[in-house]
């Protein structure tokens, strides 16, 4: 057998085609410029020895360390081959490296995933606020009003007739606005949080603590608008819809799921920048359209934020009121 044999080698970073001596070594094909004489240029383990291309009866023999290296190794003959077969099985299973066109499809294949994930991501929220907008208004009221039960329970209500008279009229007064006639709840838990919640199908939650922070009806009003300004955009079961998605929703509607499950879920739900755009602009429309002062909620808040602007988070059914964006904030 051979000890040695003579061929080409191009590195695969520059086009320069060296003539050099391959050694059969014991850890794997030794590749050396006799010229140089500074050790092997490269050293290429049996196992990782790939033919290029099909040897063919007299035609020169193109070795590869992986395919996925350039590096080319070209010897006149496929003599070696024969000495190869016992340490490098591998061998002649050579593993074909992909075609461009087969890259291109690949690249396609993915652009595409990527630009239908993309497509999830940006059409979801229209999508499901159309579902929203098609859930009969009766499901939606007494997915309200379970809430509302499950939210309430445990705590007691303010229903001292003076202010529950005085806060029906200014609701119903709000609401007109809106276009909303009938279905609208508004209650106040006797907790001391400031804080307030609109609930899907037209409940409305106030804390004891909001109303008694307020310095006047104004501000109360303020409030009152943006929670009846989401309550007008749906934004409670658009939210719903949104996180939970079509099918578990449906369950809860049907009774097939714990309402207790999501009630907890609603509160943790921010709303979106969007959202509480939309509730600012409308908090605005209808306390004009009632011939209050639009500038009550604001007010409120920014007395809130001089004085430290942290809520207690101790309730249960707590949730910091977010900073308005409306005009006339500051």
């Amino acid at each position: 057998m051979r000890s040695d044999y003579r061929g080409h080698f191009n590195d695969g970073k520059t086009a320069a085609r060296r003539a050099v001596v391959v050694v059969l070594a014991p850890s794997g094909l030794e590749i050396a410029d006799p010229e140089a004489g500074d050790g092997p240029l490269a050293i290429w383990p049996y196992e990782d020895l790939r033919v290029v291309e099909p040897a063919r009866p007299g035609a020169p023999v193109r070795l590869a360390r992986d395919m996925s290296d350039e590096a080319r190794l070209t010897l006149p003959d496929g003599s070696i081959l024969t000495e190869l077969a016992d340490r490098a099985p591998g061998l002649l299973a050579p593993r074909r490296r992909l075609s461009r066109k087969a890259v291109r499809r690949f690249g396609l294949a993915l652009g595409g995933a990527a630009a239908a994930a993309a497509s999830i991501w940006f059409l979801w929220p229209p999508l499901a606020d159309a579902i929203a907008t098609a859930i009969p208004s009766a499901w939606e009221a007494r997915l309200g009003r379970q809430i509302a039960a499950d939210l309430t329970a445990g705590h007691r209500l303010c229903d001292d007739p003076p202010g529950v008279s005085a806060l029906d009229r200014l609701s119903t007064r709000l609401a007109a606005g809106a276009g909303i006639s009938h279905g609208l709840v508004v209650q106040v838990i006797d907790l001391p949080e400031i804080n307030a919640f609109a609930a899907p199908g037209g409940q409305i939650l106030l804390l004891r603590g909001l109303i008694e922070a307020a310095e006047s009806g104004d501000e109360v009003a303020g409030v009152l608008a943006h929670e009846i300004g989401h309550v007008a955009e749906r934004h409670g079961m658009r939210s719903l819809v949104r996180h939970l998605g079509v099918a578990l929703l449906f369950q809860v509607i049907s009774g097939g799921a714990d309402l207790g499950q999501v009630a907890p879920v609603l509160l943790t739900l921010a709303y979106s920048r969007e959202f509480e755009a939309e509730a600012d602009g409308r908090a605005v429309e209808l306390l004009a359209r009632a011939g209050l002062r639009t500038d009550g909620l604001a007010r409120f808040f920014a007395r809130l934020e001089r004085k430290g602007g942290r809520f207690p988070r101790s309730s249960p059914i707590s949730r910091p009121i977010r900073r308005p964006r409306i005009a006339g904030w500051r």
